[in-house]
């Protein structure tokens, strides 16, 4: 340490003191509060010179309660790494927006399949060995959806040193159901039987009439009665492919998967 700054320290020391013994302790205290808030205000920082001032002794012992409640305010709308970076305020808007939206449920959704022609499988819309018309059979039996609803394809072109994209199609959805069967195979037989209305066994090709079928899945209701403008989406199909799989070593329910292709996307369905 130089001599300078020795003595300069010894003049501020003897300043110091002599302030302690003719100026009252509140009255200090007021100062010094002064003195941080003016400091922070120079210095740009608005929210630290209202925090010094609520915080100061000085503040708080002339208004006690008003401390309390600007502590309060403080805190609400001070910024702070619990809640990601934000005041508390605007978490508690987030978590009222989040609260009060009514979010779609995966495990809620109505199935109905039906014949493009009503009497292409007669019997699907009579009872059936599951005890209720095939259409409703679906819905009760299906457990697993799955499907796109939207496929756009194109192709990338190269245009000197850059790329652009260049649109083909809007392409055809392809339909997954996995449902559950009976005994005697209810759901297996109506399936095979679309198919092979679809490619007789002489090898011949049938009417789309007679093999396609409608396809409509609502989302998040269970029921029609139910149903407040949600959304759905109904197809016209063609039966694709059957899975089923045994195994002795699994003691559960036989599931089906059941694939259907659209059988085009001009007509709505």
């Amino acid at each position: 340490m130089g001599l300078f700054d020795l003595v300069s320290n010894q003049v501020l020391g003897q300043i110091a003191g002599q302030v302690k013994k003719r100026i009252p302790s509140n009255a200090i205290a007021g100062l010094q509060t002064a003195g941080n808030v003016l400091g922070k205000v120079a210095s740009g920082n608005l929210l630290g010179a209202a925090s010094a001032l609520i915080n100061s002794r000085f503040i708080r012992d002339k208004f006690p309660i008003g401390a309390d409640l600007a502590s309060q305010a403080e805190y609400w709308l001070t910024p702070t790494p619990v809640f990601g970076g934000i005041a508390p305020v605007d978490a508690q808007e987030l978590y009222g927006y989040v609260r009060d939206l009514d979010l779609a449920k995966k495990n809620l959704f109505l199935i109905e399949i039906s014949d493009l022609t009503p009497t292409a499988s007669v019997w699907l819309d009579g009872p059936t060995y599951l005890g209720t018309d095939g259409p409703r059979a679906f819905n009760i039996f299906a457990t697993d959806v799955s499907y796109t609803p939207v496929s756009v394809s194109g192709e990338k072109h190269r245009v000197g040193g850059a790329t652009t994209d260049g649109v083909n199609s809007f392409d055809p959805t392809d339909l997954r159901i996995t449902t559950m069967d009976d005994t005697v195979g209810t759901i297996k037989e109506w399936y095979r039987w679309k198919a092979r209305q679809a490619v007789n066994w002489d090898g011949t090709v049938g009417v789309p009439a007679d093999y396609l079928v409608r396809i409509r899945i609502l989302h998040a209701f269970i029921t029609n009665g139910s149903n407040v403008l949600g959304y759905e989406d109904t197809y016209l199909m063609r039966p694709a492919t059957a899975e089923v799989e045994l195994s002795r070593r699994d003691n559960n329910i036989q599931e089906i998967h059941l694939n259907f292709s659209q059988f085009d996307t001009f007509l709505p369905p």
